[in-house]
C-alpha cells in the first residue's frame, strides 16, 4: 500500500510541477506583454485567450496536490465545538461524501471529454485547439481528489491541515 501511495503522490507532484510551470508562463508572458506595449509591439496577441485557458488548467492540475498536502481552505468551527471522538467520524464522512462528490463529478467529466472528442467541437479564440484538450484536466482533477479524500476517510492520510479558520 506505502509503495501505491508514493506514486500517487508523485503523480500529484508532477502535476503540480506543471500547474506551477503553466502559471509562471503566465506570469512571464504577461510581463512580456506589458513590456512591449509601450513600443507598440504586440508580439503576445493571444496572450489574454492563453491566460484564460491556463488558469483554468492549472486550477484542476493543482487543486488535488493542495488538498493533499493540506494548504486548502479548510472551515472546521463545527469540528471545534464537538467532542474529539465525534469531530473524528464527523471529518470522515464528511471526507466520505466529499469522495462521492468528486467521484460523481469525475464520471460526468469524463462524459462530456468523450462527448467533446466524439464531435469535435473545438476551442476558438485567438487560437484554434480541440475542446478535449482542455477537458482533460477535469477528471483527472476529479479523480485524484475523489481518492485523496477516499484516502482520508479511511484514515490512510494522517496529515496535518495546516491551516483552518
Amino acid at each position: 500500500m506505502q509503495a501505491l501511495l508514493r506514486i500517487f503522490d508523485a503523480i500529484l507532484k508532477c502535476a503540480a510541477m506543471l500547474g506551477a510551470f503553466l502559471l509562471a508562463m503566465t506570469v512571464a508572458v504577461t510581463v512580456g506583454d506589458v513590456v512591449l506595449r509601450p513600443f507598440g509591439l504586440r508580439y503576445f496577441s493571444w496572450h489574454v485567450d492563453a491566460v484564460e485557458l491556463t488558469l483554468v488548467i492549472a486550477t484542476f492540475l493543482l487543486a488535488p496536490w493542495i488538498l493533499a498536502i493540506g494548504a486548502h481552505v479548510r472551515v472546521d468551527i463545527v469540528l471545534q465545538i464537538l467532542p474529539a471522538r465525534l469531530a473524528v467520524w464527523v471529518e470522515r464522512l464528511a471526507w466520505g461524501w466529499g469522495a462521492v462528490l468528486c467521484g460523481w463529478l469525475g464520471w460526468l467529466a469524463v462524459g462530456e471529454l468523450l462527448s467533446a472528442a466524439q464531435r469535435g467541437t473545438l476551442f476558438i479564440r485567438s487560437f484554434v485547439i480541440p475542446e478535449w484538450w482542455i477537458l482533460t484536466v477535469v477528471p483527472y482533477c476529479f479523480a485524484a481528489l475523489c481518492i485523496e479524500l477516499v484516502l482520508r476517510a479511511a484514515g490512510l492520510r494522517t496529515r496535518e491541515e495546516r491551516a483552518a479558520i
